[in-house]
This record gives structure tokens, C-alpha cells and sequence, in this order.
């Protein structure tokens, strides 16, 4: 029996039965980590990117930081070394580009997704699959124990109407795409030289 779960913004999941985790994604993040030796299976939904920012106490999982710690926790506490957590990483739309090219800002999808690829880096994770940035929304399903994610774009979604709408907003997330880009091939270009031995 699979225990269906909805994960609200600001939410983490940690499964070791059948579970499938279901959630919505606009510039919020996900990140999936799994061990196929236990099957056990882990999933935020951060909002945004730094708990330094927070006023007040933080929440832990509304920020990329503190999620992808306390993930990491509950990982050692079981004993399961790092290269066997498979890592996926989802989201990060530009949501708000109007706004960011005014104020000539990064978009809060892109900050989320800088902070999650340069923090996985950091504690020696490895991406191995992801589905990022873009102008559309994404609806995703995570099996907790197989470590599956299933996707569907929200194509219809009011974020893809505005950008439509506006060249400029077009134009902002063609450059944060491209700074994401460069990111993620250095990050894959530091994954083909750790194969390497080099």
C-alpha cells in the first residue's frame, strides 16, 4: 500500500514505507535524495533561499540552506555514506521577472536554485538528474521508496500568460537562464573530473 502525501510549501518528508509525495512547484525548490539499499527517501519544498535572511527563528525547511542540512542529518543518523544518495533537484520558475528587471535583480527561482546546486556541490552531492528554471510552473510526484519523480509542466499556468505578455520579462529569464546554465555545467564538468580521477 502507498501512503499518498501532499507536501506544502515549507514542508520536508522523510519516508521509509511506499510513499508517494505529490507538490507543487513555481520559483519554490525541490530536492529529492534516496538510498536504494534501504529505500529510504527524502523530499523538500523550500520557498526561499537563505535562513540568514529570516526574521525571527527560522523555519528550517522554508530555506534551501537548512533543508538540504537537515536532509543531510537524517541521512547520517542511518548510517548511509554520501555517494550512495541520488539527488534530483526540481523548480526554480521565474515567477517574478518583471519585478527582478527593475530592480535588475536575480529572480527568487533562480537565488533558490544558485544556493541549492552550489550547497549540494559543497557537501560532495552529486546531481543526478534535475528539471529547472524556465518560464512554467511543475507539478511533481516522488515515490520515497524507488526514488522516481514524475513531472508535469504547468503550461497553462498564469506565470507562462505574463511572460507572454511582456518581452522584457522574456528577456530576464533568458539571461537567468543562461546564468544557470553556466552553473550547471560547471557543476557537471566537476562531476566528469572526480570519474575521472582528475
Amino acid at each position: 500500500m502507498v501512503k499518498e502525501i501532499f507536501l506544502k510549501p515549507a514542508g520536508m518528508y522523510f519516508g521509509e514505507g511506499p510513499s508517494r509525495v505529490k507538490t507543487i512547484l513555481g520559483s519554490c525548490v525541490s530536492i529529492t535524495m534516496f538510498h536504494a539499499g534501504s529505500q529510504f527517501g527524502a523530499i523538500c519544498h523550500a520557498v526561499l533561499p537563505f535562513s540568514k535572511e529570516a526574521v525571527g527563528e527560522p523555519e528550517p525547511y522554508k530555506y534551501v540552506d537548512t533543508s538540504i542540512v537537515c536532509m543531510l542529518r537524517e541521512f547520517n543518523v542511518r548510517g548511509i555514506v554520501r555517494d550512495e544518495i541520488q539527488v534530483k533537484l526540481f523548480g526554480g520558475a521565474h515567477m517574478f521577472a518583471e519585478e527582478n528587471l527593475r530592480r535588475k535583480h536575480m529572480t527568487v527561482g533562480s537565488k533558490n536554485l544558485e544556493t541549492a546546486i552550489k550547497m549540494l556541490e559543497t557537501e560532495g552531492l552529486r546531481l543526478q538528474s534535475y528539471n529547472i528554471g524556465g518560464l512554467y510552473g511543475r507539478k511533481i510526484h516522488f515515490y520515497t521508496h524507488t526514488g522516481e519523480v514524475f513531472i508535469k509542466q504547468q503550461k497553462n499556468s498564469l506565470l507562462n500568460q505574463a511572460a507572454g505578455e511582456n518581452r522584457q520579462k522574456a528577456a530576464i529569464c533568458l539571461l537567468q537562464e543562461q546564468r544557470l546554465q553556466a552553473i550547471r555545467n560547471n557543476v557537471l564538468l566537476k562531476n566528469i573530473q572526480k570519474d575521472a580521477g582528475i
